[in-house]
């Protein structure tokens, strides 16, 4: 399952830029395998080497997160007053 709080998070990793969480996500299939990843799993999607891939797996792992986390519940909270949606690339298309 793709997370719209997880993608929020996850945006907030230093590094991972749309093109890079499309790119984990089209590689682990949903978003609780990139947050369970090791080094070494990160470091094998295109265009992570084992630096970056470490500084994503501390980060997750850190009191950072934690922060990117609240990040993604007020703006989730904010876009449910506005009773609004988020519609991600991962969504079906409805006809």
């Amino acid at each position: 399952m793709i997370s719209v709080f997880d993608l929020l998070s996850l945006s907030q990793v230093p590094g991972i830029g749309s093109n890079r969480l499309r790119a984990l996500v089209s590689h682990f299939k949903d978003t609780t395998s990139i947050l369970r990843a090791t080094i070494h799993e990160i470091s094998s999607v295109d265009g992570f080497d084992k630096k970056l891939s470490s500084m994503i797996f501390h980060f997750i792992r850190g009191k950072q997160f934690e922060i990117a986390r609240q990040f993604a519940d007020r703006q989730l909270s904010k876009i449910n007053k506005m009773e609004l949606k988020i519609i991600t690339c991962w969504d079906q298309k409805s006809s």
